[in-house]
C-alpha cells in the first residue's frame, strides 16, 4: 500500500500496489477543517483535515502533518486522533527511535514526545525569525532560513537541510548541539565540510561501505565527496566554473574523476556492492562510472551523440538521447532512461530497448510496444528487480518487469520528478515539483510513504536526501 498525502484537496489516499485501487484514509475531499469539527476521536474518513503536508506512517500509526497540529490515524482500526495542536505550518516528520516525534517548519524544529503526554519542545531555531546562526552551541540557540527536509542516521543524529542557507546541517544526539554539517558559498575543498563551499547543491548520496556522503554540487558540474570520519570535503569528480560552451563531457579512462568534465550530472546511482558510483550527464548522453573507494573513473555508455542505435550495440558506441536517470541491478546491469525509453546494458557492454518506443504516448504493453507521456526517473526494487517508472506527462507511476519489458500503470493521478534509492537500496526518495514537497517510500513496506520536507503550494529549493 502506498500512502498519498493531497493537501489541495484535505485528503490522505491509500494506493494498493497491487491492483492500484485507490481508497481515501483520511480526511473529507475538498472539504478543510473551518467548515465544521475536525472529527477527532471518530472515524477517519469522516474528519476535516487542516491542510494536510506531510505524513509517517510507523508500526501501524500514520501521523499527519497538518498547517497547526499532528494527528494520528491507526490504520488498522481507521480512528483519528490529535496528538499536538497549536503548531505552525509542518513540513518534515521524522521519528526517533526514543518516541520523539521531531517535526519541521520553515524556520524550527519541534519534538512531541509520543512516549510522555505528548509533550511539545522546541529543539531548535524560532518561528517567525529566519536567520543563520547558533552552530557550537545548544540546537535550541539556532536560526534556520527555509528548512525543506529532516533525515535521521542509525545513531539519532539528525540532519537538516537548510535550503536558503545553502547549508546542511546537523544536532548531535549526544550532545545536542547543532554545526553546520556542509555548506558556505565562499570556500572550498580541503576543509571541514561546515565550512566549505556549496553552490545549488542538488542531490545527496550516501556511501554507507566508504563511510561517506557524496554531493551533486554547482548545478550538476561536479560531485563532491565529504569523508564522515573527518568531516573533510573535496571534489571526487567534475570541473567548476565552466563557461558554457565548456559544458560538455571530457575524460580519460582510467584517470580520476576531477580531471573529467562534465555537462549536467543528472543521474547518479551506487551499484549494488556499493562500490561503483554510476553518474549520467544528461547534456552530453554519456554514463561514467565512478569507483567510490579510488575516484578512477570509466566512460562506460553512450557516443555522445543523440538518436538511436540497433540493438545489440556495445554500449559506449549507442547513440543515446539525454539521460534522466540510471538503475543497476545486483548483476550488473544497467538501466538507462531517456525521456521516451529505458535502455538496458549488460556486462559485457551489449546494449538495448527495454521498454519504449522512442515517441510520447501512454501504452501498457512490453517491450518497443509500450510508450511513454515522458519519463522523469527510474528506481529498481532490488527484492524483485521491477523498475518504478515516472512518467511526468502522464502523471502516472508505472512498473516495468525487466525480466520479459512488461510495462503496467501503478497508480495515476500524482506529480512526481526526480526519483533516488537511499544507500542501502530500502528508500524511495522522490520530488513532487507541482506541490514542491518531497516524499520517500520503503521498497521493503510499500505502505510506508511519507512526505517528509516541504509545504505543498510553497515554492523553494528541494533537496534529494538520501
Amino acid at each position: 500500500m502506498v500512502y498519498i498525502c493531497d493537501s489541495k484537496n484535505y485528503v490522505i489516499y491509500a494506493v494498493s500496489t497491487s491492483s492500484g485501487a485507490i481508497s481515501t484514509v483520511a480526511g473529507t475531499l475538498g472539504v478543510n477543517h473551518s467548515s465544521g469539527g475536525n472529527g477527532d476521536n471518530g472515524p477517519a474518513t469522516s474528519a476535516y483535515l487542516d491542510t494536510p503536508t506531510a505524513l509517517l506512517l510507523d508500526n501501524g500509526i500514520l501521523y499527519i502533518g497538518e498547517a497547526t497540529k499532528v494527528r494520528s490515524v491507526d490504520i488498522n482500526g481507521g480512528v483519528i486522533s490529535e496528538i499536538a495542536s497549536s503548531l505552525n505550518r509542518i513540513n518534515s516528520m521524522v521519528l526517533l527511535p526514543s518516541g520523539l516525534l521531531y517535526i519541521s517548519n520553515e524556520a524550527s524544529i519541534s519534538s512531541i514526545d509520543l512516549v510522555n503526554n505528548n509533550n511539545v519542545a522546541t529543539v531548535s531555531g524560532t518561528e517567525g525569525s529566519p536567520g543563520y546562526s547558533g552552530d557550537g552551541a545548544a540546537a535550541s540557540s539556532a536560526a534556520f532560513r527555509d528548512i525543506r527536509g529532516l533525515a535521521i542516521d542509525s545513531s539519532g543524529n539528525v540532519y537538516i537541510a537548510d535550503s536558503s542557507n545553502h547549508v546542511i546541517r546537523s544536532i548531535d544526539s549526544n550532545t545536542g548541539n547543532i554545526g553546520t554539517y556542509s555548506g558556505e558559498v565562499s570556500k572550498g575543498d580541503g576543509l571541514t565540510a561546515s565550512n566549505a563551499g556549496l553552490s545549488k547543491p542538488q542531490k545527496i548520496i550516501l556511501d554507507r561501505v566508504n563511510n561517506a556522503l557524496f554531493i551533486v554540487d554547482n548545478s550538476g558540474l561536479q560531485l563532491r565527496r565529504v569523508d564522515l570520519a573527518t568531516n573533510i570535503i573535496t571534489t571526487f569528480a567534475g570541473t567548476a566554473a565552466l563557461a558554457i560552451s565548456e559544458r560538455t563531457f571530457s575524460g580519460t579512462d582510467g584517470a580520476l574523476g576531477t580531471t573529467f568534465k562534465f555537462g549536467q550530472i543528472q543521474a547518479v546511482v551506487f551499484d549494488a556492492a556499493n562500490n561503483l558510483l554510476y553518474v549520467g550527464d544528461y547534456v552530453s548522453k554519456i554514463v561514467v562510472s565512478i569507483d567510490a573507494a579510488t575516484g578512477v573513473t570509466n566512460w562506460v555508455a553512450g557516443s555522445g551523440t543523440p538518436g538511436g542505435s540497433a540493438d545489440g550495440t556495445t554500449a559506449k558506441s549507442y547513440n543515446m538521447e539525454s539521460i534522466v536517470s540510471i538503475a543497476v541491478d545486483s548483476q550488473g546491469t544497467l538501466y538507462i532512461a531517456e525521456k521516451y525509453r529505458v535502455l538496458s546494458v549488460d556486462t559485457s557492454g551489449a546494449t538495448s530497448v527495454l521498454v519504449g518506443n522512442g515517441t510520447t504516448g501512454n501504452t501498457d504493453a512490453s517491450g518497443s510496444s509500450a510508450s511513454f507521456g515522458e519519463i522523469k526517473d527510474i528506481v529498481l526494487d532490488p527484492s524483485t528487480n521491477k523498475l518504478y517508472v515516472y512518467d511526468s506527462v502522464n502523471q502516472a507511476l508505472r512498473t516495468v518487469n525487466t525480466a520479459d519489458g512488461a510495462v503496467s500503470t501503478l497508480v495515476t493521478g500524482i506529480s512526481a520528478g526526480n526519483v533516488v534509492f537511499d544507500a542501502t537500496r530500502s528508500y524511495l526518495y522522490f520530488t513532487d515539483p507541482t506541490s514542491n514537497v518531497i516524499r520517500v517510500l520503503s521498497v521493503d513496506n510499500p505502505t510506508h510513504i511519507e512526505t517528509i520536507a516541504g509545504i505543498s503550494g510553497a515554492s523553494g529549493m528541494t533537496f534529494n536526501l538520501i
